[in-house]
């Protein structure tokens, strides 16, 4: 709720926000659901008492103080046309003040404008997140809507462990190297993305297992390479890229999260997050090898 444009003949009006223990008598104080109205007479020694009306009786409750001097303004909820609340003299109906009441408008819903799709190309790809409100009940519409960030998520499993072997003496060690999923997080209304490897492994890790068993949990089509030693970062990265551009169908690949905050007159009137479905586009997205091997171990010439 907004106090506005305040008139006054013989009376000082003056609006306390309840909740931040202001005042401004020149008007535009807000306040979430209530203010004081004050009048100081001319002279401030005057005994006269006061009526206080509103034009919304329904909307905006007024409790007047024992000397009617104050008068306490609770917005009981939305409205869509201005309010005026008066006090008079009940000595002399010529001293009076007035002042509007206004609604801020909040936001019921939001809609993700842009982006409609993430690319993944192997370079930065910039995106900027832009949003259209739909505002509920009031009379004043929000000057200022602002993207605080958000997350991107991927709804893909992609291949999260490589191995390969080492056989020395009869006796084969596997060596794996795992990765760690999790969201892409970003500030502000724009972020970046190179590949789906890059945004969203987050860790790595590795270990051994001895005897030349499969590892559980690995899937049955990751080749155990003839190679010592673990698998690098760069060579999950590969596997992780090289599976998602194969599963991706550029419709429900993931979801963004968009956190947002809007204002009024640099005041925060509300924040909020939203969430949609949203596709990948990794067409161009280029496979690499992720390992390597001749057909032929060794050769001997004679």
């Amino acid at each position: 709720m907004v106090v506005s444009s305040v008139s006054a003949m013989g009376l000082k009006l003056t609006a306390v926000n309840a909740s931040a223990d202001t005042d401004d008598d020149s008007g535009s104080v807000m306040a979430e659901n209530e203010y004081t109205l004050t009048v100081t007479p001319e002279p401030v020694t005057a005994d006269d008492t006061y009526s206080w009306v509103a034009t919304d009786t329904s909307n905006i409750t007024l409790i007047p103080s024992s000397d009617t001097k104050s008068c306490k303004v609770v917005c009981n909820s939305a409205f869509g046309e201005q309010i005026t609340v008066t006090v008079t003299s009940n000595v002399n109906e010529d001293v009076t003040a007035s002042c509007t009441l206004d609604y801020v408008k909040k936001i019921t819903s939001v809609v993700v404008s842009t982006p409609d799709i993430i690319n993944f190309i192997g370079t930065s790809q910039e995106h900027t997140v832009a949003l259209t409100p739909t505002y509920g009940v009031g009379t004043i519409t929000p000057d200022v809507l602002t993207v605080t960030g958000g997350s991107l998520k991927s709804n893909i499993s992609g291949e999260l462990s490589v191995s390969q072997s080492s056989t020395f003496n009869g006796s084969t060690t596997i060596y794996v190297r795992e990765g760690t999923y999790g969201d892409f997080v970003f500030t502000g209304d724009t972020f970046s993305v190179t590949t789906p490897a890059a945004a969203f492994i987050k860790s790595t890790s590795t270990r051994t297992i001895e005897g030349g068993l499969m590892p559980t949990g690995l899937s049955s089509d990751v080749e155990l390479l003839a190679l010592g030693g673990y698998p690098t970062v760069a060579q999950l990265y590969t596997a992780y890229n090289n599976s998602y551009k194969t599963s991706v169908d550029g419709a429900n690949d993931g979801e963004l999260t968009v956190n947002y905050s809007y204002y009024y007159n640099d005041v925060e009137i509300g924040s909020s997050s939203v969430t949609v479905s949203i596709g990948f586009n990794c067409s161009a997205l280029v496979v690499n090898a992720v390992s390597s091997s001749l057909n032929q171990g060794s050769i001997i010439f004679y």
